[in-house]
């Protein structure tokens, strides 16, 4: 069962992540803006993958939704992700963006793309 502000789904743990990142992608336009902007794939960034150039993507989205005043909780739920995962891209950032020259690379691209926002 997945509750959404007052809407319940009956759901199977397969499918949880599709009607999730299907209802952010409808309801927030704030996320769906990010993505269209950038290109990236939904489904990818909000996915169970921890590769690394996912992990920056999803690093990226959380700063762009934390400058629009999103809660820590709701970052989380919107990349599927708990909120002491958001916490720690927060507490990490500054140094990935200062000495991670690949995260740097991912950020800055997709920072020049959400300027226009």
């Amino acid at each position: 069962l997945i509750t959404y502000g007052i809407r319940r789904y009956n759901t199977t743990k397969s499918n949880k992540i599709l009607i999730m990142n299907t209802l952010f992608k409808t309801e927030d336009e704030n996320v769906k803006t990010f993505f269209e902007k950038t290109g990236l794939d939904i489904n990818e960034v909000t996915s169970k993958c921890r590769k690394e150039h996912l992990v920056y993507k999803r690093m990226a989205l959380y700063k762009y939704l934390r400058n629009k005043g999103y809660t820590l909780s709701k970052i989380g739920r919107i990349i599927n992700r708990g909120h002491d995962v958001v916490y720690y891209y927060e507490s990490n950032f500054e140094a990935n963006l200062k000495y991670n020259k690949p995260f740097r690379e991912i950020y800055e691209d997709i920072n020049d793309k959400i300027k226009t926002i």
